[in-house]
C-alpha cells in the first residue's frame, strides 16, 4: 500500500523510495503510459480509475493491436498506421491533466519516455510514475514516484490536490 508523503512540494530526499507529494491540481482526465507488453496490466489499472470517477484518455488501452502491420509487408501500409496511432496518442495527451507512466518493464519503443517528454516540455506538473526510473527525466522535481499501483487510485481522490 502506497503511504503518500503528504506535502506541496517534493521532498528533499528518497532517492529510492517512494516519493508522492501532493499535486498541483485535482486530477480529472488521466493519460496512462506503458508499454505494449503491459498493455493488459495498464488496461486493469485504467478501469480502476474510471471505477473511482477519473475520465481515462488513453485510447491505446483498448486497441487491440494484433492487426498492427508488419514493417516488411509494405512501409506505406506501416507508417499510414503508426502515423494514426501517433496522432492519437497526442490527441489523448493534449486532453489530459494527469499522466501514470506504469515503467515497470523497458520501452523497447521509447514510448512512455516520450508521452513524459511530452508532459514535461508543456509544462505539466501532474506526473506520476510506477516502477523503474530509467534516466534523469524521471528524477525531476515535477515527476512523482511509486513502486506499485497499490493505493494509488485512493491518494489520487484526495480532496487536498490543488489546495495551497
Amino acid at each position: 500500500m502506497v503511504e503518500p508523503i503528504v506535502l506541496n512540494r517534493p521532498p528533499a530526499t528518497a532517492r529510492y523510495a517512494d516519493c508522492l507529494w501532493l499535486l498541483d491540481s485535482r486530477p480529472k482526465n488521466i493519460y496512462v503510459a506503458a508499454t505494449l507488453g503491459e498493455q493488459e496490466t495498464a488496461a486493469k489499472f485504467a478501469l480502476s480509475l474510471r471505477d473511482a470517477g477519473f475520465h481515462v484518455t488513453s485510447r491505446w488501452l483498448r486497441k487491440d493491436f494484433s492487426d498492427r502491420p508488419d514493417a516488411s509487408a509494405g512501409w506505406v501500409e506501416y507508417d499510414a498506421y503508426e502515423a494514426a496511432w501517433g496522432e492519437i496518442d497526442l490527441d489523448d495527451l493534449r486532453v489530459s491533466d494527469t499522466l501514470i507512466v506504469l515503467a515497470h518493464q523497458p520501452s523497447a519503443t521509447g514510448g512512455y519516455h516520450v508521452e513524459l517528454g511530452y508532459f514535461l516540455g508543456a509544462g505539466r506538473t501532474n506526473i506520476i510514475v510506477v516502477g523503474e526510473r530509467p534516466n534523469v527525466f524521471y528524477f525531476t522535481s515535477n515527476v512523482r514516484y511509486t513502486r506499485t499501483t497499490d493505493g494509488l487510485v485512493d491518494w489520487l481522490r484526495s480532496e487536498e490536490h490543488g489546495k495551497w
